[in-house]
This record gives structure tokens, sequence and C-alpha cells, in this order.
């Protein structure tokens, strides 16, 4: 997770001098690599909650609220100003 941490800085320092390119396929390659770190961060997280609980709750506490969170959390777009 730390790994993912600092990974997450150095996306962000990546994709801000990628968009002054202005080049599609140089933004999509920093948002590419951006991604990875993300997954390095929150991949253990998928892994350590289920364990706090016992089985019978596990498995539909723990995965309805990670896929709910998901959805609602990134799966609407932000509306567009003006």
């Amino acid at each position: 997770m730390p790994a993912g941490a600092v990974g997450s800085v150095v996306r962000a320092v990546l994709v801000y001098a990628s968009l002054s390119s202005r080049n599609g396929l140089v933004i999509t390659g920093a948002h590419m690599v951006g991604l990875m770190f993300l997954a390095l961060m929150f991949s253990p997280v998928v892994a350590c909650l289920p364990e706090l609980f016992p089985a019978r709750p596990r498995y539909t506490g723990v995965s309805a609220a990670f896929i709910l969170s998901d959805t609602f959390g990134g799966g609407f777009p932000r509306p567009s100003p003006g």
C-alpha cells in the first residue's frame, strides 16, 4: 500500500505533465500507468476487508458494500459546467 500511495503522487505529476502535451496517446498512457498505482493501493483492501468478518456476513455485506460504493462513487459522470 505505501508503494501505491507514493505511486499516486507520481501519477498526479505524470497526468498533469501529460495534459500540456495535448497528445491523446500520452494522456492515455499517463492515466494507464496511474491506474496501475491505484490498483497497488486498493487491492490489499479487497483482501483484508473480508477477513474482518465471519463467513456468513462476509460474502453478502462486504461485497455488496464494495460494489455499491464503486457504482455510486465512480459510476456516475459529473455534470459538465455551463
